[in-house]
């Protein structure tokens, strides 16, 4: 490739002042950043880079001329995508992510382009937070990148297969299809026939335009005809499928097949697509994908009938942790499977502890309740035994009294703390328990509180939210849960002024980032230096995310939930809120390694990471999450009109 005689970046002064992401800089900026680049001209026909080739380690601004983006079409022909003309960029994909080239760029103009090497655009991008933002997009993929070669290095540098990584793997892939089916109107004999006619251990019932109306099993066939000496030919199919169909997408990964068979305990999961049926997934499925040892656990739970009981599921969790880990599945995906099964475990504590009370002369609960959890459990993200942060709600009263019923509760609540000690999730150091008069409540007192503390949002007020906004249902009566998350939500989305105290609240820490933006760690003698990322990172995306929700009325306590859900409405761009959720995806992945490889050692978990036992690959992750919360506490304090 031939270059022609290079011009002075600098006499281009004049309009690269007036042209972003140059014009975020100050006049003596952009001349001290002039001074450091250079100028490249290229021929009619000359390629700058072509697809496939490794990146530069450069990003090229059109000066003058003309490039077109080319990708290679399926019989290795060049399909043009795009041009790019005086004052665009290109080739930034590859420069950010150090990647290759997706397409090629020929010069169709004799051009002259300016050329930005990495150490400057890096401190460019470090002292003037505008002129990095501007590429927001790229920096998104730059995490997910990074993320990705993070995670195959932590698998030894072995990219999985398919087998290896099953529960990543899509339904379609694993479904069976096509799906035995019958009428809605077929006899139960006819349904016995159709079973054994195909050897199949159920059939879906679809209407005459075939979507799915349930599912009939051989087990519903023995409970509901047989074992009620009921003549098959006098019932018909939709009297004995049932009622509440569990259906999955195609394209859902095999792991939320997982969640829902051990959430709703079933064996069977209808494929839809569209509404239509696509397939069906079993039990056997997940077994023959190697998850059997997360169904025994499941299995643990169902069959346990004392706290000690518990104990065996337990140590069966703890040990699915690693295998997903081992299994590069995300945080997000370790995050929701093992939150299914604390969930599994705590309801099952929960219904022995009511055993007990019955067995002890209390009685059954005299009023219908909701217990919650809050915290990381309350937002899904439980990936260890955690401190607990836990409530009940229960039925207003009205014809008994108040302190009797609440005083059932707080026993019922002691007993449940109790046995989830027992089980090794710790009491919470603030207190906040089903045990504690404050956190065992009826629906009307906890509306009188909440409102205390949207109209009187102080310190301890403020506090006391942070802790409560992300509850969740997780045993009862889930109806009492809803009513108060609802009158939570209309509280909150009418008063500006605690949305702005919880911002003001989060604003007044940052995360450890340095004036010229390189990672601020503390020191000390056991870790050198390090960071808390729980503290100092992911509380921050929890907070802003929430208040961003609690103003848009957004139900969902689920951190990446809530993301989609934002972007979905148009109130965070869509490049913030994949960089966002690249950098959250990336710092929790952080926390559940480091949490399992101390538990290994025998050691606390504490979310506090030395960063002298990460890589360079891990550091730089690290280094661009840490940018991205610093980016969303800005947007969130510009949102809610609080600066500095």
């Amino acid at each position: 490739m031939a270059f022609l005689k290079q011009e002075t970046p600098k006499d281009y002064f004049g309009v690269l002042k007036d042209v972003s992401p140059f014009s975020f800089l100050d006049e003596n900026t952009l001349n001290t950043a002039l001074d450091k680049l250079h100028i490249r001209s290229y021929h009619e026909g000359s390629y700058v880079f072509r697809q496939g080739d490794q990146s530069k380690g450069l990003l090229f601004i059109v000066l003058s001329g003309k490039v077109e983006i080319l990708v290679k079409g399926e019989n290795g022909e060049e399909i043009k995508q795009g041009e790019r003309t005086p004052y665009n960029f290109f080739g930034e994909t590859a420069f950010f992510t150090d990647g290759r080239y997706a397409g090629s760029s020929k010069v169709i103009e004799e051009m002259n382009c300016l050329v930005i090497d990495e150490d400057t655009f890096e401190e460019l991008a470090d002292e003037n937070p505008q002129f990095s933002q501007y590429f927001q997009k790229e920096l998104g993929e730059r995490i997910k990148n990074l993320y990705e070669k993070f995670l195959i290095e932590g698998s030894g540098g072995k990219d999985l297969s398919v087998d290896e990584a099953s529960l990543r793997t899509s339904v379609k892939q694993n479904m069976i299809s096509p799906v035995i089916v019958c009428k809605k109107d077929d006899t139960a004999k006819r349904v016995a026939e159709i079973m054994r006619e195909h050897d199949v251990s159920s059939v879906v019932v679809v209407d005459d335009n075939e979507i799915p109306q349930g599912i009939i099993t051989e087990q519903d066939l023995t409970h509901r005809i047989v074992a009620n000496d009921i003549s098959p030919q006098n019932v018909k199919a939709k009297d004995i499928s049932s009622e509440h169909l569990i259906t999955l997408d195609p394209e859902e990964y095999m792991y939320n097949a997982l969640i829902l068979m051990v959430k709703h305990k079933i064996k069977h999961i209808v494929v839809t697509e569209k509404e239509k049926l696509a397939g069906i997934l079993t039990i056997r499925d997940l077994v023959k994908s190697r998850k059997a040892g997360a169904l025994n656990i499941a299995a643990s739970l169902e069959n346990a009938k004392t706290i000690d009981d518990l104990l065996v599921a337990r140590d069966e969790i703890d040990s699915l942790i690693d295998e997903l880990i081992k299994e590069r599945a995300s945080a997000k995906m370790v995050c929701e499977v093992i939150t299914e099964f604390y969930d599994q475990l705590t309801s099952k504590v929960i219904q022995i502890s009511e055993k007990e009370m019955e067995a002890e002369g209390h009685g059954p609960p005299p009023v219908n309740y909701s217990f919650i959890n809050m915290g990381s459990s309350g937002r899904k993200e439980q990936f260890m035994r955690t401190d607990q942060d836990n409530g009940i709600v229960f039925e207003d009263v009205y014809k008994l009294d108040e302190k009797e019923v609440q005083e059932y509760f707080l026993i019922l609540g002691d007993k449940i703390v109790e046995g989830l000690v027992k089980l090794g999730f710790k009491r919470c150091p603030g207190d906040v328990m089903a045990n504690n008069p404050k956190w065992c409540r009826s629906f009307k007192s906890w509306r009188n509180v909440v409102k205390k503390w949207a109209t009187n949002p102080d310190g301890e007020n403020v506090r006391l939210m942070t802790i409560f906004l992300d509850f969740r249902h997780i045993y009862g009566k889930k109806r009492y849960c809803d009513l108060l998350k609802n009158f939570v939500i209309r509280t909150f989305r009418e008063s500006s002024v605690a949305l702005q105290f919880l911002v003001r609240d989060d604003l007044r820490r940052k995360p450890p980032i340095g004036f010229f933006k390189q990672i601020k760690a503390q020191k000390d003698k056991k870790y050198g230096e390090w960071v808390n990322l729980k503290k100092s990172a992911c509380v921050h995306i929890v907070d802003c995310l929430r208040v961003f929700s609690l103003r848009e009325g957004i139900v969902s306590t689920n951190t990446y939930e809530r993301l989609d859900m934002l972007k979905e409405r148009n109130v965070l761009s869509k490049d913030d809120a994949d960089f966002i959720h690249a950098s959250y995806e990336a710092l929790m992945m952080f926390r559940i390694k480091d949490s399992v490889d101390k538990v290994k050692q025998g050691l606390e978990p504490d979310n506090m990471v030395a960063l002298n036992k990460l890589t360079k690959w891990e550091k730089t992750i690290l280094r661009e999450s840490l940018l991205a919360v610093e980016r969303l506490q800005n947007l969130t304090g510009f949102a809610f009109y609080i600066y500095g």
